[in-house]
């Protein structure tokens, strides 16, 4: 009886090969980070009058009884990794002049009215739109209060 070669520690079977190949293909694909929602940016409030800048500005059309009214709403993401309201305008409202909401495709979105003097401006990368029956401010106190929401501005 001849005795079997014995292997080398760098011999490896086809089979182990191709094994590990397709783990290490799977791994490099599948990147476990890019399944995490973004860091959350660190919420600045700023003085009156400065830019504030949010994550999301939505144009909220609501219809309830009958009634219909637009509102704006200034997303901010939380250390909690969720969005929530920092801020809400209704479009038309008494006091409010010159309001102006741009959303053009360009790199931001734009929101900006003067009140009592006060020229107030925000700043977002991402515009969306809805209708909705519910208040979506109402909806998110309920995970995050009105107290501990964090003002866009001083």
């Amino acid at each position: 009886m001849t005795a079997a070669p014995k292997r080398r520690w760098y011999q490896f079977s086809l089979r182990v090969l191709l094994a590990l190949l397709t783990m290490a293909c799977v791994f490099c694909w599948w990147d476990p980070l890019r399944l995490r929602p973004p860091p959350p940016v660190p919420i600045k409030t700023v003085p009156l009058g400065a830019t504030a800048q949010v994550d999301v500005i939505e144009l909220n059309e609501q219809s309830t009884a009958g009634k219909k009214w637009q509102q704006v709403v200034f997303w901010s993401r939380y250390p909690d990794g969720q969005l929530h309201i920092r801020q809400w305008k209704i479009v038309g409202s008494s006091g409010t002049k010159d309001f102006q909401l741009e959303h053009s495709g360009g790199p931001l979105c734009a929101c900006s009215w003067n009140m009592d003097g006060i020229t107030f401006r925000v700043e977002a990368p991402t515009f969306r739109k809805s209708k909705t029956s519910d208040d979506p401010e109402l909806l998110d106190r309920i995970a995050l209060p009105k107290t501990e929401r964090q003002p866009l501005w001083r």
